[in-house]
């Protein structure tokens, strides 16, 4: 599993070796490895800071580690879409297809055996779309929460994802206005969204706070 691979793998898995080995709380220079967001790696994390403190970790291990999950994750993205697309296009047919395609796509068949986080950010997207869906069907509480979270972690695979996480106000946003001659519910809804933004917007700055100066030092 680690005979071929490209030199942007090596940089990776040499990088990331050392923070592995020096555990989760490691901040090291900015590096090649440092590209990508890290949700991806440190999830991989679970399995290799530990493995790190019992024995000698080498970049062939994290390298095997990185790929089997990717294939494990490109398998649940097929899944995913499949469910998706079943619940747009309301065939189950059409489904199979989907996931047929995207299963045999080249760059995503790459993706699949590579070290770079394409397919955890790719499952990731999948179910925030999913959240969107039923928050379009039923506006909720919960699956705003879920559908925010479920984006702001594929942010934290990968950029490519900024799209959703503009997607997620704009369906809310629509959901309001659909409401809007419907008394009850139009004001039910300000409501939920005005304290959801009264709770949320004081964390996000403080984390963001939080982030900023971790940077800084580690700088």
């Amino acid at each position: 599993m680690v005979r071929h691979f490209d030199h942007g793998e090596s940089e990776i898995a040499l990088g990331w070796l050392k923070a592995y080995t020096n555990g989760p709380l490691f901040s090291g220079n900015l590096d090649i490895y440092m590209a990508y967001p890290k949700f991806f790696y440190n999830l991989a994390g679970v399995v290799l800071y530990p493995l790190a403190m019992v024995s000698e970790l080498d970049y062939k291990t994290i390298v095997i580690t990185w790929r089997i999950l990717n294939m494990i994750f490109a398998g649940l993205a097929s899944i995913a879409l499949f469910v998706l697309a079943r619940c747009i296009l309301q065939s189950t047919l059409a489904a199979y297809i989907s996931a047929l395609l995207l299963s045999i796509t080249p760059e995503f068949l790459i993706w699949s055996s590579n070290v770079r986080p394409n397919p955890l950010e790719q499952l990731l997207i999948f179910l925030g779309l999913l959240g969107c869906l039923k928050i379009l069907g039923k506006p909720t509480t919960k699956w705003f929460i879920v559908s925010t979270i479920l984006t702001a972690l594929a942010f934290a695979t990968k950029f490519g994802s900024i799209p959703l996480a503009l997607l997620i106000p704009l369906i809310s946003i629509y959901c309001i206005w659909t409401k809007r001659t419907q008394k009850d519910e139009f004001t039910k809804l300000i409501k939920t969204y005005s304290t959801l933004f009264t709770i949320c917007l004081p964390i996000a700055v403080f984390l963001g706070l939080l982030i900023t100066i971790l940077l800084s030092v580690s700088l």
